[in-house]
């Protein structure tokens, strides 16, 4: 939708056909140049250098691949990404990636319905976002309409995938700062017929060979999964 000489732009050959050479699948990632230089000038102000610019969801897709490498080809895993302004998609087929999609759905929207339904500070909305506590039952009910929501739009998703690949999804793989919102699971166990799987991205990992081993707690872990795909950069 963009001048192409506003945008920079990348691209990665997927396949070829071994009779057709001319018919070439490729990934391309194209972004303006303004937001690109923006996010460079604050890393490089806070005296760091810019080594790589990755898009999230491509992240996120390389820190799965490195911990699950041994993809069964005739299987579709979907990875969401549930974060605070949007929600990222991405399915793979074999390991390869088939469809990306961006949801402007994200767990702000879970904090706006908490706060106004338990009349709670946007702050105390949070709080009991991640550790409801015994009151697990009241944020689950309070977010039950954003979370289907979502679900709805990741429903939207894989039916536009599966109308193109003539294929479904076999695996849904969450992970991201939203991913433990309370009722998540079981909003997807009612609208999908089964729960999705938590991955850690440092999976892959020997923490014996970490200096100190990796402090983390489990929910804290499914949070970088972007981060652990630009550090394998």
């Amino acid at each position: 939708p963009f001048d192409i000489n506003d945008c920079v732009l990348d691209f990665q050959k997927v396949s070829e056909d071994s009779k057709e050479k001319s018919n070439v699948d490729i990934l391309l990632a194209a972004v303006k140049k303004d937001h690109v230089l923006q996010k460079i000038k604050a890393v490089e102000e806070a005296g760091l250098t810019v080594k790589a610019v990755d898009v999230d969801i491509l992240a996120i897709t390389n820190a799965f691949l490195r911990n699950f490498p041994a993809q069964d080809s005739t299987k579709t895993f979907a990875l969401l990404d549930v974060g605070a302004s949007c929600t990222d998609v991405s399915i793979l087929k074999g390991g390869v990636p088939a469809f990306f999609r961006q949801i402007s759905v994200g767990s702000n929207e879970c904090n706006a319905a908490i706060a106004k339904r338990m009349g709670v500070s946007p702050e105390e909305a949070e709080t009991l976002k991640v550790s409801p506590g015994e009151k697990a039952q009241e944020v689950a009910d309070c977010t039950k309409t954003v979370l289907n929501g979502l679900i709805d739009e990741i429903k939207l998703s894989f039916g536009y995938y599966e109308n193109q690949s003539g294929g479904g999804i076999d695996e849904v793989y969450l992970g991201g700062g939203g991913a433990a919102i309370p009722g998540l699971d079981m909003a997807f166990q009612e609208t999908l017929g089964s729960k999705p799987h938590y991955w850690d991205p440092f999976g892959f990992l020997d923490a014996t060979q970490i200096p100190g081993g990796l402090s983390l707690d489990e929910k804290a872990k499914n949070t970088f999964g972007v981060a652990v795909g630009l550090a394998l950069r």
